[in-house]
């Protein structure tokens, strides 16, 4: 039953990698997931901005760092880890950020969270998620991990100067950054650990999973999967020095 288990959830983020591609077949996908408030959005008319990026890059985090800067709560299409997500920022014309993490890193991370998801698989993922994003990299606000965790505001005066938009920045002080990480473990106990935090899964730093993710940078290297790591480097490359 374990390995059917396992067999089962391996091949439903194959499908769901291959139908993120998809606008419609993607918001048909999410319908059928339980109603859940803090859960994806996809963009539509009626959106103020796109936030979004693979699993485990810091959506979360930029999520929360903007809602509590504005002066209203905003309409954000977010946390669909979805290549769809930017196809539908660019029909509606909405204001999108795309964060990226480095491939070794989002990797490691996600499969810490994902067990039932191999190093190679979470590589061709995140190969997979970016290549398709690659064509609307001109109409999209590209932040690096490093810069929407230590400073999302200026990726925010990025957006207003590209778009025209009036957004709030976050103003990036450890008191607010803080209450974003509150709100994130709040968002984990409510999602996931009935009322308390997963240490295992929340969004933001976590000394449990350091060590963890320290064995699995090794086991990268030692995989053989240096011709698919070099590919997701390149991507990774043109994505972040990509003019805004």
């Amino acid at each position: 039953m374990k390995d059917f288990y396992f067999w089962y959830r391996t091949v439903r983020y194959e499908f769901r990698c291959w139908a993120a591609k998809y606008p419609r077949l993607y918001a048909a996908l999410l319908k059928l997931k339980p109603n859940d408030e803090l859960g994806a959005r996809l963009a539509g008319p009626h959106t103020d901005i796109v936030i979004d990026a693979f699993p485990r890059s810091g959506n979360t985090f930029a999520y929360f760092a903007f809602q509590m800067s504005q002066k209203r709560e905003m309409n954000v299409g977010h946390h669909a880890h979805a290549p769809s997500q930017f196809v539908l920022a660019e029909r509606y014309r909405v204001p999108s950020v795309l964060i990226v993490r480095a491939p070794e890193d989002a990797v490691c991370s996600f499969v810490l969270r994902e067990k039932v998801i191999s190093l190679r698989q979470a590589l061709r993922m995140w190969i997979n998620f970016h290549e398709s994003v690659l064509p609307y990299k001109e109409v999209i606000v590209i932040s690096s991990f490093e810069d929407a965790i230590t400073d999302f505001g200026a990726v925010i005066r990025k957006v207003n100067r590209k778009w025209g938009t009036d957004f709030s920045p976050f103003e990036h002080t450890a008191e607010n950054v803080n209450a974003c990480f509150k709100a994130i473990e709040g968002r984990n106990a409510e999602r996931y650990g009935q009322g308390k935090v997963v240490e295992s899964g929340v969004a933001r730093p976590s000394p449990i999973r350091k060590k963890e993710k320290v064995e699995l940078m090794k086991e990268i290297e030692s995989r053989h999967m240096g011709a698919l790591l070099r590919r997701a480097t390149r991507i990774y490359d043109d994505l972040v020095t990509a003019p805004l």
